[in-house]
């Protein structure tokens, strides 16, 4: 992902810190998620989820083109990305409690506001 201070046509200075924002802080928990990988010896799963999610395509790479790639199953390309999801999930919520005061309520209020920095770009 690509880290920028620029404003985009149209927006407000305040909506292009938190776009920033959440970019830099989705960039965080992928890094802390291929450390994770790396260290569990998952770097595959990793690959996989990268794959998927992460290269430049509008709508991610088929399940069939990257069981191709890895020489996996459609099936195990579903599983590794079962199994990544919900790691980088947690990673995202520690993450977003370590800013907050750790309340329930505010982590909840700050994924919202992230996905709606996310949903806007």
């Amino acid at each position: 992902m690509e880290r920028t201070g620029t404003v985009l046509s149209g927006q407000s200075p305040e909506a292009a810190f938190d776009r920033n924002w959440a970019k830099c802080l989705i960039e965080n928990c992928v890094e802390r998620l291929r450390e994770e990988c790396d260290a569990l010896g998952k770097n595959v799963q990793f690959k996989v989820f990268e794959a998927r999610y992460l290269r430049r395509s509008s709508t991610g790479t088929a399940y069939r083109a990257i069981a191709a790639e890895f020489g996996l199953s459609e099936t195990d390309v579903d599983n590794y990305l079962r199994w990544v999801k919900p790691r980088l999930q947690g990673i995202l919520m520690d993450e977003v409690a370590a800013s907050t005061t750790g309340s329930l309520g505010d982590v909840e209020e700050e994924l919202r506001a992230l996905s709606a920095c996310l949903s806007a770009t």
